[in-house]
């Protein structure tokens, strides 16, 4: 990409040339349309059927090898102060020389550098090299939409994350603590809401795919407290912090809370449908319910509404954010790179 933006800016002359020479040739011809010569283009043409075309697939299948296999390394994707590092278990030492030994905590600034962000840089650098074939000058403008037409290689792309996601949450819910799992998830998938989130260390994909993947994981964490409610449980000393509502609307903001006070109203419904025996026994079972879930009952309750507010939060920006896309599109007749169904 670097090379082809540095000779079309080089040789722009030629662009210039040619358009004047195509003008002043089909001055007579209004069939040649209005469409002008660019070095980018044609390169980039060049580029895409010589060499991207042929390597693409084979790339994206090394990408979810190499994603599928982290796991299996004993390398642990975590994050500390908002920082992604990845951890070796198996690593104790940088090299045989005794002046060169270090511990794991004890590595040099620039080893954990080159660590921090090594996944998530890989995730991103992939997906926008994709973008760069696959957009044109009309879909580039739709980018920051979450139904933006792109091609079958972005598709693929976005199918690997989608599953090596499902396969860390599913791995994660049963390997560590699901609260820290879900916090984690959290600070990756969250949406840059204002221009203070972009310095934020979330991973930095397009939204199409990003709602793509909170839309998964939340609703494999959902799923997964639904069977682990236990109103016996003592009320949980953990607070569930008060939720922010700054980046949006007022009207927006109760759709959010109708939605969450909905999804809340089904897991008490789920609740008084599992202990119904204890209504029979003379139990206030609704009392029983609405304490359980109202005050925090225990660790499932709070993930369980962790995730419902982030999943509705983030549905209501990106729904609010493509009809702001949408509106400025259609006054430039370019909607057209956004998926209607």
């Amino acid at each position: 990409m670097n090379v082809i933006l540095f000779i079309n800016s080089n040789f722009n002359n030629s662009n210039i040339i040619i358009n004047h020479w195509n003008k002043f040739i089909n001055k007579n011809n209004k069939e040649t349309g209005e469409k002008n010569f660019s070095l980018l283009i044609l390169l980039l043409n060049m580029y895409k059927e010589k060499v991207f075309n042929n390597i693409i697939n084979e790339v994206i299948q090394v990408f979810f090898e190499y994603l599928k296999e982290k796991p299996k390394k004993e390398e642990k994707i975590i994050l500390k102060e908002n920082k992604m590092v990845i951890e070796d278990n198996d690593i104790n030492m940088a090299s045989t020389d005794d002046n060169s030994y270090c511990s794991s905590d004890e590595k040099s600034e620039s080893d954990i550098n080159d660590e921090e962000f090594e996944c998530k840089k890989i995730i991103e650098d992939l997906g926008n090299c994709i973008l760069d074939i696959e957009l044109n000058s009309n879909s580039a403008c739709g980018i920051n939409h979450t139904k933006v037409k792109l091609g079958e290689n972005y598709n693929k792309y976005e199918n690997v994350l989608i599953d090596i996601a499902k396969m860390n949450i599913e791995k994660g819910l049963k390997d560590y603590e699901p609260l820290k799992a879900f916090e984690e998830m959290k600070n990756l998938l969250e949406a840059d809401k204002s221009p203070r989130m972009l310095k934020s260390k979330n991973i930095k994909i397009i939204n199409r795919i990003k709602k793509k993947l909170v839309q998964t994981v939340t609703s494999i964490f959902i799923e997964y407290t639904r069977n682990k409610f236990d109103i016996s449980n003592k009320c949980c000393s953990h607070n569930l912090e008060m939720e922010n509502f700054d980046e949006f609307s007022e009207d927006s903001e109760r759709k959010i809370r109708k939605n969450i006070e909905n999804e809340i109203n089904i897991i008490k419904d789920i609740l008084k449908q599992k202990y119904k025996n204890l209504e029979s026994a003379g139990q206030n079972l609704e009392k029983i319910v609405n304490e359980y879930v109202d005050n925090n009952g225990d660790s499932i309750v709070i993930l369980a509404k962790k995730a419902i507010y982030f999943f509705y939060k983030e549905m209501q920006f990106y729904k609010d954010n493509d009809k702001i896309i949408v509106k400025m599109l259609k006054k430039s007749n370019m909607d057209s790179c956004i998926e209607k169904k």
